[in-house]
């Protein structure tokens, strides 16, 4: 098993995901004029993790579809090399 990267090598080849992480730690820094309103953050919270989800399944299907493509890719190239040869005679 090869060791993981850590956290910040792993969210630059998801910058949209890392976006969605900032944004649930803007609420945890509490910014702004309502950072001391409980319901507000809790609002905030419930609105960002649903947009977390929807980024997460969205490249976690981006993912799947490259991996399906390399490997029909790789299931293709023995069939085109070891293919049947047209005869000319």
């Amino acid at each position: 098993m090869t060791p993981k990267k850590d956290l910040n090598e792993r969210l630059k080849q998801y910058p949209e995901l890392a976006k969605q992480f900032e944004a649930l730690l803007d609420i945890v820094e509490g910014e702004g004029p309502d950072r001391f309103n409980p319901n507000v953050a809790e609002e905030k919270t419930v609105v960002e993790v649903k947009k977390l989800g929807n980024q997460m399944l969205e490249d976690w299907a981006k993912t799947q579809e490259q991996w399906l493509i390399e490997d029909l890719q790789q299931q293709v190239q023995p069939i085109k090399r070891n293919g049947k040869k047209n005869s000319t005679g």
